[in-house]
């Protein structure tokens, strides 16, 4: 079994959003927030094997997800306990054949955040969810730790943020000061095929994208 399997086989029902193992298939993401204006996004599957959604926004996942900080942190609404429990809207975990290395699979993991306005603080909830997808991916590691499927399976992490303020183009001009500048970096982007940007406080890969659209996943998966 791949860690997609896996994952899908041993995780509480309740969390999961989706799960196919047809290209033909997609995942509509919703924003669980009143007077949202991130219109829903649709995630098509097309030549992804399989796709594992986990819904993490639910209104007991703050708790169950985070069990050691809960007590703590209602004591203390500021200060070193402030903050611990942050959590992701969606992790995605989804695989396909790699394209250089046969016989191996390749798992992309993305951790997702819908906004509808202001965009503070997402950075820390997505890396909150790569911090808990490796988790989640570790515990396999222990329980099967010799599994030749494991070992066949190579894991990239990359952070997706849908917001209703982005432009169409995934420009993420509102973002950082300087539009002219983000826009020459956008178009360098565009011309070298590349859609991700480093965030070097928590050194991740992300990128940024309009809600309310139909994208593949395929186009993430890089």
């Amino acid at each position: 079994m791949s860690i997609v399997q896996k994952l899908n086989a041993v995780i509480d029902d309740r969390y999961i959003h989706s799960y196919s193992e047809s290209g033909n298939e997609y995942t509509i993401l919703t924003e669980n927030q009143k007077d949202s204006t991130c219109k829903d996004i649709t995630l098509r599957h097309q030549a992804m094997q399989r796709v594992l959604v986990l819904n993490i926004d639910l209104q007991s996942a703050t708790e169950n997800i985070h069990p050691f900080f809960v007590e703590k942190e209602k004591e203390n609404q500021t200060g070193t306990f402030a903050g611990l429990r942050k959590k992701v809207d969606y992790l995605i975990f989804c695989e396909r054949k790699s394209k250089t290395n046969l016989g191996e699979l390749e798992t992309f993991v993305f951790a997702v955040e819908l906004k509808s306005k202001s965009t503070t603080g997402w950075h820390r909830q997505v890396k909150a969810g790569h911090t808990f997808a490796q988790y989640l991916i570790s515990f396999l590691h222990i329980r099967d730790g010799a599994s030749l499927e494991l070992k066949k399976n190579k894991v990239i992490y990359r952070c997706i943020l849908f917001n209703s303020k982005a432009s169409a183009e995934g420009a993420n001009s509102y973002e950082k000061k300087g539009k002219n500048s983000q826009r020459r970096k956008f178009a360098q982007r565009q011309k070298d095929k590349k859609i991700y940007e480093l965030y070097d406080e928590f050194d991740h890969q992300y990128c940024i994208r309009q809600c309310g659209n139909t994208y593949q996943l395929k186009t993430f998966a890089c």
